[in-house]
């Protein structure tokens, strides 16, 4: 942000989360890094946007705006490939390490037990009622070495319908993996935004709020659950219901065109700040 200033840059932030919570020393940090820097401010989600007055309201940092998170048009960015045949339809399950959950989460208590044992369920539940999985993470390293951890214990649960997608090592990656799948569940907010930008059925792990958030956003609140071996059988039988079904058009379309009308305001923002740094740039002439 320095350098934003020194050069007198236009700059904006767009399409962020907020945390509820900010230790004293992180929010004065923000605040002179932002403090006359920023030309407008673009969060996703209404609790974000509550955050971010609260934790930076002061007259030299806008307040905040809503937008859609910029990845619900990933498949404009990847389009998906041709529709695959298969036999049977796969659910990627993506996982996220216990200790990063534990550390994040508002009200749930995760440990990898409990976690283990979770996704054991939900494994014999979906090769139950006929679904292939696909083990997949966002990437994250911490992620991977918890899906090395429970593969072994997993991976026998019906072999032959069982596979691990390689590790993401760029957004595109992901993006494809998702896209080839039928549903998803997943506690990473991303993986449940990339399967909404291709119309893949997802089921949203609750851990954060901003979760719960996109999917209350999205009409979607009901699949917002948290990873509890009582809802084994309510996820799977989602799953089923919305693949038969699949997710309303309307509402896809919709946030689509909500999305890059929210990018053409942002990108309005900044020719405006543009042309006023080049008009106060300008010689005054002299008569």
């Amino acid at each position: 942000m320095r350098e934003v200033r020194r050069r007198k840059l236009p700059c904006l932030v767009y399409g962020v989360g907020v945390a509820q919570t900010l230790s004293p020393e992180a929010a004065r940090l923000f605040r002179r890094a932002f403090a006359g820097s920023l030309s407008a401010v673009f969060v996703r989600d209404t609790e974000s946007q509550a955050a971010w007055d609260r934790h930076f309201a002061q007259p030299d940092i806008p307040r905040a705006r809503l937008c859609w998170d910029p990845a619900v048009l990933m498949d404009a960015v990847v389009p998906p490939l041709s529709s695959m045949t298969r036999k049977r339809y796969r659910i990627g399950v993506g996982v996220a390490a216990p200790l990063v959950l534990a550390h994040h989460a508002l009200d749930q208590h995760f440990d990898a037990k409990t976690l283990d044992d979770f996704w054991a369920s939900l494994a014999v539940g979906l090769v139950k009622a006929g679904f292939d999985i696909a083990w997949f993470t966002n990437g994250a390293e911490e992620d991977e070495i918890y899906l090395d951890q429970l593969m072994p214990k997993v991976g026998g649960i019906g072999a032959s319908n069982h596979a691990r997608i390689p590790r993401p090592l760029h957004p595109q990656a992901l993006a494809k993996s998702i896209a080839e799948c039928d549903g998803i569940v997943s506690h990473r907010l991303h993986a449940n935004i990339l399967a909404f930008a291709y119309r893949k059925v997802h089921i949203g792990l609750t851990w954060d709020a901003k979760l719960t958030s996109f999917f209350r956003a999205t009409a979607r609140a009901e699949c917002a659950m948290s990873a509890t071996q009582d809802n084994v059988a309510p996820i799977v039988a989602l799953l089923k219901r919305d693949i038969e079904n699949g997710l309303p058009l309307a509402t896809h379309e919709r946030l689509q065109v909500d999305a890059r009308t929210m990018i053409g305001r942002a990108a309005a923002v900044l020719d405006e700040a543009i042309v006023a740094e080049a008009s106060c740039s300008q010689p005054v002439l002299q008569r």
